[in-house]
């Protein structure tokens, strides 16, 4: 949705149809994607950030393991579903240990989690938490570049080991992927 109009410097300049920061900006310096200099190219940069406005922020994910016991909690799951799949792995996948990340905002819900499970398991589980400050970047679209920032964000890592292995439980060295 176009706003205002494109004129000279100093002047209101309009967004055009994309929304983007980079058609602003092409709006005011007067170029039109598909302009006569490097059309392909103004294409490419405005249809990259599509949808994004000035100064947006993009948060990379941090780097995660890909260990089946290695169980990341987000701000989307609900704390029944994070409960079920630390029990499956602990029961049915025979995992005698398991670690539960939360990072940030998740890490209230990531020891309502350890909670659960320690009422759920009595003394048979054994709760090791470890706290941290772990680097994440942030990339900033600002006009024709995009900046990464660094930011410290603080982490929660909880080791739950049982103390003895249930009765029924497949090995974890014979536990199966599904």
């Amino acid at each position: 949705s176009a706003r205002g109009k494109v004129s000279g410097p100093g002047e209101r300049i309009g967004l055009e149809a994309s929304g983007s920061c980079v058609s602003a900006r092409m709006a005011e310096t007067g170029m039109a994607p598909g302009g006569a200099d490097n059309a392909d190219e103004d294409m490419d940069l405005a249809g990259s950030f599509e949808g994004l406005r000035c100064g947006a922020r993009i948060r990379r994910p941090p780097p995660r393991s890909h260990e089946e016991h290695h169980v990341y909690v987000s701000r989307r799951q609900s704390l029944v579903q994070l409960l079920k799949l630390v029990r499956r792995l602990f029961e049915r996948r025979g995992h005698n240990e398991v670690f539960v990340h939360g990072m940030g905002a998740t890490i209230p819900k990531a020891v309502h989690l350890g909670q659960d499970l320690t009422m759920h398991y009595g003394a048979r589980l054994i709760l090791e938490p470890s706290i941290s400050t772990v680097a994440v970047v942030d990339d900033v679209l600002d006009d024709y570049e995009a900046a990464a920032e660094e930011r410290k964000v603080s982490a929660l890592t909880l080791r739950l080991r049982l103390s003895f292995p249930l009765a029924g439980a497949p090995p974890a060295s014979r536990a199966t992927l599904a």
